[in-house]
C-alpha cells in the first residue's frame, strides 16, 4: 500500500493504492521451503555439497564439507577451500575451474585431509552450471563424492599388473634358463649316448677279441701237443703213432678255418656261393635231420608254402642257419615242446620296412622257426646278435657264440634282414627274409603232400622211431613222435589233433603200450590205435589192430590206412 496526494492547491486530498502481494509472499515462503528442503536433502546425503560462482569462490559449503576437512562455512568461502586440498593437487583443482564454462561443467579429482587421522582422501568433484533465461551462468552446484577407495583399488590393480608382468618376466627368464639347461642336458645326453655307442663297440670287440682267443688257443694247444707228442714218439721210434698225432692236429687246424669262416660270416666277407634256392625244399629236405636233432621231447610242425618263389642265397649256409635256429629252439624246451618251421611269401609296402634297416618295398620270401619255450627279455633280445653273447649256462654249448651273429652276417650279405618276436614265457619266432629272386620251375616233384591226418608214434627205441617216422611222412601223414608214455600223454593233454596212435607195447617208465591205450582214451574215446609188438599179448583192446614184430613198412601203411578209412 502507498499514498499519492491528489485535488487543486490549498486542497488536501490523498488517494490511497493497496497491491495484493499475497502471490508474491507466497511464492517466496515456497521458494524459502524449497531452499529448505534441497538444504535438508543436501545436508542428508554422503557426498560434500558446495556452491560456487566465478571462478571457483564458494559461496557455501555443506556440513559434511565442515565435518570432514574441519573448515566452517566462512573458512571455505571464496577460495578458502584450496587450503583443505592437497597442495599437490591444488594447481589442478584451480585450473580445472577455469575451464568449467567453456566446458559446460567442473570435474576433478583431488585429496582432501581428515582432520581425525591427518591422512589424505581421495575425492570426486563434480559441477554443474546454474544460468538464466540468457544462459549466463549465476552460480555452479557441486558435490564432492569419496573415491579414495577406488583409488587405492586401483592402485593395487597396477601394482598387482606390475608384479604380475614382473613374475611373468621371471617366470620367462626362468624357463628361458630351464630351454638352455635342457639343451645342454640333450647336448650332454648326445655325447654320453656316443660315449656309450663307443664302448659298447668296444665291448662287443672285446668279446669277439676274448672269444677268437679262447678258441684258437685252444685249436693251437691241441696242433702244438699233436705235433710234440708226434716228435717225441718219433724220437723213441714208434712211428706206428705218428697218424693218430697227425689226425688231431689236422682237426684242430679245420677247426681254426671254421672258426675264420664264422668271423668272416659275421663280418659279412665270407666268399658265399648264392644260387636260386626254395625255402620250402630246404625246409622239406632238412626235416628228417631237424627232428633227429632237437629229439623226440620236441614236436616238429612244417607249415610250408607253395614253393613257388625263388631267393638267391648260398644253400649250405642257409642250411646251417636254419638248423642253427633249431637247436636254439630245441634248447629254449628243456622240457619239451612245439617247433614249427614255416614259409610265406610276402609284398612289403613302405610301412613294412619302415623299420627294417636295408631293406626296400618288393616282393621277399620269409623262412620262420618258432618254439613254445622260455622266450627271451629285452634286455636279452638287445644283445642276440652279438659275437660270443648266449644264454646258455657255463659250460654248455659249443664254446664258439657266433650262432645268431652269423646268421645275422650271412642274411645281412644275401640282402635280406632277421626279424625277432618273442616275449618271457610265450616263446620266441625268428624270422628270415631275403629278396624275391624269381619262380621255381621245377615245382612237381619232391615229397608228397600231406593228407592232414596225424598220427601218434610212441616208440623208445630212437633208430626204429625215426625210420617209422620218415616211412609215415613218406605217405603224406603229419607225424608226432614221443618216447615213452609220459610224453604220448602230455602230447595229447595239449589238445593237439590226434587221427590215429601207432605205439609199441614194451615201453620204459612202468606204463605198457596197453595201458597207455586205457590212459590215452579216457582223453579221446574211440580213438583208433594199432599197437606193434614182438610177443604174444593178453586181452585184446577193443579197436586196436595188432602188428607184430618185425613186420614190413608196407604192412605197417596197410593196418594205418585201414583204421584211418583210407581204403
Amino acid at each position: 500500500m502507498h499514498a499519492i496526494p491528489v485535488g487543486a492547491p490549498g486542497e488536501h486530498r490523498v488517494a490511497v493504492f493497496f497491491n495484493d502481494i499475497k502471490r508474491q509472499r507466497e511464492a517466496e515462503d515456497a521458494l524459502r521451503a524449497s531452499e529448505a528442503r534441497l538444504r535438508t536433502l543436501i545436508e542428508g546425503i554422503p557426498q560434500l555439497v558446495w556452491r560456487a560462482v566465478g571462478e571457483g569462490e564458494w559461496t557455501w559449503s555443506s556440513p559434511q564439507w565442515t565435518s570432514f576437512t574441519g573448515q566452517s562455512a566462512d573458512d571455505a568461502l571464496g577460495l578458502g577451500w584450496l587450503d583443505a586440498v592437497h597442495p599437490d593437487d591444488r594447481d589442478n583443482a584451480l585450473a580445472a575451474w577455469r575451464m568449467a564454462a567453456a566446458r559446460d561443467g567442473y570435474e576433478t579429482d583431488f585429496r582432501l585431509r581428515h582432520p581425525a587421522n591427518g591422512g589424505w582422501r581421495w575425492f570426486q568433484s563434480r559441477a554443474k552450471a546454474l544460468r538464466d533465461a540468457r544462459g549466463r551462468v549465476i552460480e555452479w552446484l557441486g558435490s564432492s563424492t569419496g573415491i579414495d577407495d577406488q583409488i587405492r583399488a586401483r592402485e593395487v590393480l597396477m601394482r598387482g599388473s606390475e608384479q604380475l608382468e614382473a613374475l611373468v618376466a621371471e617366470r620367462t627368464a626362468d624357463l628361458s634358463q630351464a630351454l638352455d639347461t635342457l639343451r645342454e642336458q640333450a647336448a650332454e645326453r648326445e655325447r654320453a649316448e656316443a660315449k656309450l655307442r663307443q664302448g659298447d663297440k668296444l665291448r662287443a670287440i672285446g668279446q669277439l677279441t676274448g672269444g677268437i682267443a679262447h678258441d684258437f688257443n685252444n685249436m693251437l694247444q691241441g696242433i702244438t701237443s699233436s705235433l710234440a707228442m708226434a716228435r717225441l714218439r718219433l724220437g723213441q721210434g714208434r712211428p706206428a703213432d705218428l697218424p693218430g698225432y697227425l689226425d688231431r692236429a689236422e682237426k684242430a687246424a679245420q677247426r681254426a678255418a671254421a672258426l675264420t669262416y664264422r668271423l668272416l660270416a659275421f663280418a659279412r666277407q665270407q666268399a658265399l656261393k648264392p644260387e636260386p634256392v626254395s625255402f620250402d625244399t630246404v625246409a622239406r629236405d632238412m626235416e628228417d635231420m631237424i627232428r633227429r636233432t632237437v629229439g623226440p621231447a620236441v614236436q616238429v610242425e612244417l607249415k610250408l608254402a607253395d614253393g613257388a618263389w625263388l631267393v638267391m642265397c648260398d644253400r649250405n649256409q642257409l642250411e646251417s642257419a636254419l638248423l642253427n635256429l633249431c637247436v636254439n629252439a630245441r634248447d629254449a624246451m628243456p622240457d619239451g615242446g612245439w617247433l614249427t618251421v614255416s614259409t610265406a611269401e610276402l609284398v612289403l609296402g613302405g610301412g613294412d620296412v619302415e623299420r627294417a634297416d636295408d631293406l626296400e618295398p618288393g616282393r621277399y620270401a620269409s623262412i620262420a622257426v618258432s618254439d613254445t619255450g622260455a622266450g627271451m627279455t629285452p634286455e636279452v633280445l638287445a644283445q642276440v646278435f652279438e659275437p660270443f653273447f648266449t644264454t646258455k649256462p657255463l659250460g654248455r654249448g659249443t664254446g664258439l657264440g657266433l650262432g645268431l651273429s652269423q646268421i645275422y652276417g650271412f642274411v645281412k650279405q644275401s640282402g635280406g634282414s632277421v626279424r625277432i618276436s618273442t616275449e618271457p614265457g610265450q616263446g620266441t619266432t625268428v624270422r628270415l627274409l631275403l629278396p624275391f629272386h624269381g619262380f621255381n620251375q621245377n615245382l612237381g616233384g619232391g615229397s608228397q603232400p600231406e593228407t592232414g591226418r596225424t598220427l601218434l608214434l610212441v616208440e623208445d627205441e630212437p633208430d626204429v622211431r625215426e625210420l617209422t617216422a620218415e616211412h609215415l611222412r613218406e605217405l603224406g601223414h603229419r607225424v608226432l613222435e614221443a618216447s615213452g608214455a609220459a610224453a604220448a600223454l602230455r602230447l595229447v593233454q595239449t589238445g593237439a589233433r590226434i587221427d590215429l596212435m601207432v605205439s609199441d607195447v614194451g615201453l620204459p617208465g612202468g606204463m605198457d603200450g596197453r595201458q597207455l591205450v586205457t590212459a590215452v582214451r579216457e582223453l579221446r574215446p574211440g580213438l583208433p590205435v594199432v599197437l606193434i609188438t614182438g610177443h604174444a599179448g593178453n586181452e585184446p583192446i577193443t579197436a586196436v589192430e595188432l602188428l607184430r614184430k618185425p613186420f614190413e613198412p608196407d604192412a605197417l601203411a596197410r593196418r594205418v590206412a585201414q583204421m584211418l578209412g583210407l581204403g
